[in-house]
């Protein structure tokens, strides 16, 4: 069986800054709004890069807003 490696920036991010960021980048009139009758679930997500980083050498050189960014712009060439 293979290896499983977490690949990310190792970078905290609330989970509203990352609905913010996407919904920026693909409408900057776009808001974001939560349902407050709904549970919290998880506030913050991180991926921890440690094993990546230190079997691989490997790091992020892209930035979690520089990578939606790419993603999109990536997306939007594409006919769907």
């Amino acid at each position: 069986a293979g290896e499983f490696y977490n690949v990310g920036t190792g970078v905290s991010t609330a989970i509203r800054d990352l609905a913010a960021m996407i919904a920026r980048t693909a409408n900057p009139k776009m808001g974001v709004s939560f349902d407050a009758t709904k549970p919290d679930g998880q506030i913050l997500k991180v991926m921890n890069v440690d094993k990546v980083q230190k079997h691989c050498g490997w790091t992020a050189q892209t930035s979690l807003l520089k990578g939606i960014q790419q993603t999109w712009d990536w997306y939007i060439q594409q006919e769907v």
